[in-house]
């Protein structure tokens, strides 16, 4: 059986999928967003009802166990047995679909934005960027890491020895690096744009070459020695780390001001012409 996190997520993906046209045709349906995503996880886990419903639990468990339960979101097929020996995979690409769908919803809803509201849209987007950014750039990073060998590598700084913790370890310090990247363009804002690629681009490749010179250089050794008493050179020039972070930091910076572009909020009245020169 699916987590019924999985089940949640993948509910509200199709959800806010199918509302989509709704809210490039009327802007005010992103206000229920939330509600949706809410409604749509809850249509998910419907088939999963029997567990607590304190009658007709057999007729509901039934249901649960036939194909009857693919109308709420493929419950059924995603409790197949060839399916539920991947949890870790489930997880990671019902988040990504619902990022997906995050993205496709939002960028609907901003066609129709009134100034008012844009803030808020503008916001979310922000959310969405660095998310999709980051799972894009770490998947570039992983793609490097496998070809040579090294995901277990990353796994190893954590304790870890298997390639899927190292993936999942790469996936989680990539967003947050990338949102670090995203703070520091924001609080920029007066000097670049979230929307200008070499923008985004400069900063990424800051921060990657700051955080190598005391993240790999100096801090890796001591946090090797400190927690697994595993010996490194000091300071730790690991030339192939910071080729990695470099390319992370590129392929970022340019998804995210592309993707805030794409992003980037309507309000009505106002063409997309206008929108464009604006954010030069």
């Amino acid at each position: 059986m699916a987590l019924a996190l999985v089940h949640f997520l993948v509910g509200a993906s199709l959800l806010l999928l199918l509302t989509a046209p709704l809210a490039l045709r009327f802007g005010t349906v992103r206000r229920y967003q939330l509600w949706l995503i809410l409604a749509g996880g809850l249509w998910g886990l419907v088939p999963d009802v029997h567990y607590v419903a304190p009658v007709l639990d057999r007729t509901l468990e039934s249901l649960h166990d036939s194909r009857w339960a693919d109308p709420f979101a493929f419950h059924y097929t995603l409790d197949q047995p060839a399916l539920t020996g991947m949890t870790l995979e489930l997880i990671v690409g019902s988040i990504l679909l619902f990022l997906v769908a995050i993205t496709v919803f939002t960028a609907a809803g901003s066609r129709n934005g009134s100034a008012t509201d844009s803030r808020g849209t503008q916001f979310v987007a922000a959310i969405v960027c660095v998310a999709l950014a980051a799972l894009i750039a770490g998947a570039a990073l992983g793609v490097g890491l496998y070809a040579t060998n090294r995901l277990e590598s990353v796994a190893t700084l954590y304790g870890r020895e298997s390639a899927r913790a190292g993936v999942m370890l790469l996936l989680a310090w990539s967003i947050v690096t990338g949102a670090a990247i995203a703070a520091i363009i924001a609080l920029a804002d007066e000097t670049m744009r979230a929307t200008d690629p070499v923008a985004g681009i400069s900063v990424g490749m800051l921060v990657a070459v700051v955080g190598w010179l005391f993240g790999i250089v100096v801090a890796l050794p001591l946090w090797m020695q400190r927690f697994f008493e595993l010996s490194r050179p000091f300071p730790y020039l690991h030339w192939q780390s910071l080729i990695g972070l470099l390319a992370f930091g590129f392929v970022f910076g340019c998804c995210y001001s592309l993707l805030r572009r794409l992003l980037r909020p309507i309000t009505a009245g106002q063409t997309e012409v206008q929108a464009s020169s604006s954010t030069q």
